[in-house]
């Protein structure tokens, strides 16, 4: 399955390699979540289908002035990633290498739930 950007839903391994290459382009980005349980998960109002479940999502902030443009948006979907920019913070974004809603079946077969 293959999105309209040329994305498709990542195993934990490719999603482990895009995330060591974004962090090595972007050394000054703090990780500020990454797995969570479900009781974190619902404390911090993240969703029923959050990918941070699984470990197939992380949060980040940039620690200098980075603005979060269409650029580097362009560059994380290259890399593969969905994302969202947080509206209430110029600095704050969040990835997962799954897209948005249920994780489908044929993933959990092949990669698990935990």
């Amino acid at each position: 399955m293959v999105d309209l950007y040329g994305r498709k839903p990542m195993t934990r391994m490719q999603y482990a390699a895009a995330k060591i290459r974004l962090e090595s382009m972007y050394p000054d980005m703090n990780h500020t979540s990454g797995r969570r349980s479900i009781y974190h998960n619902e404390y911090v109002g993240g969703s029923e289908y959050s990918k941070h479940l699984i470990g197939m999502a992380d949060d980040y902030i940039f620690d200098v002035c980075h603005p979060l443009t269409p650029k580097f948006g362009e560059m994380l979907v290259v890399l593969g990633f969905w994302f969202k920019f947080y509206n209430d913070d110029d600095f704050k974004f969040h990835i997962q290498g799954l897209p948005p809603g249920k994780v489908a079946d044929w993933w959990v077969n092949q990669e698990g739930d935990r």
